[in-house]
């Protein structure tokens, strides 16, 4: 595959891709000792992919990268250690003197997958596969992730249309800093 550009959402940094939904129940009991709860019991599974827990086997090959690569993260992704792994991704790409294919976006306040504009956006859920039923958090607060989402999404399309589609460019959005800055909550 040679992509013209690529954009990750709530990246890691590895991935064991060899989990079929048959495996699924023997890959997380694999993983659990990297599980934590929350005072509520929600389980935070982020500790799984963070960097230093990744088999080298497993980890993404950025340095072979040869494309623009859109990284967004939610700086409160308990799913998925999303800050460090971009922060691990950028030093692999600067130490192969690729630093200028990564575009980095984080979002105070903001979990795990940040979505298209409007859609749902959930803390919890339910999840059902390993050991038990379970409620896993994703992390994030509603006004900063709806904010994330609208911004990021015109971010992405921005991002597209300048890799792919350079003969008809969209308006990029302007003024709009890399790190956004948090919004005081407020009670609905």
């Amino acid at each position: 595959v040679n992509p013209r550009c690529v954009v990750g959402i709530s990246a890691s940094a590895g991935l064991k891709i060899n989990v079929t939904k048959e495996r699924m129940n023997d890959f997380m009991k694999e993983n659990q000792k990297f599980w934590c709860s929350n005072e509520q019991g929600y389980v935070i599974f982020r500790g799984m992919s963070l960097p230093s827990n990744v088999p080298p086997e497993y980890k993404l090959k950025v340095e072979s990268l040869h494309c623009p690569l859109l990284l967004i993260a939610g700086e409160d992704d308990q799913a998925v250690a999303a800050i460090e792994s971009v922060d691990e991704i950028e030093e692999r790409l600067e130490a192969v003197g690729k630093s200028g294919l990564l575009t980095r976006i984080q979002y105070p306040g903001t979990g795990h997958l940040i979505e298209p504009p409007y859609s749902p956006n959930a803390r919890a859920t339910l999840f059902g596969t390993y050991p038990k039923k379970m409620m896993p958090l994703w992390g994030g607060q509603l006004q900063p992730h709806s904010v994330a989402q609208e911004d990021a999404w015109k971010r992405i399309l921005g991002f597209l249309d300048h890799h792919l589609r350079a003969d008809y460019p969209l308006k990029e959005p302007e003024d709009t800093p890399a790190v956004i800055p948090l919004i005081p909550r407020q009670e609905l």
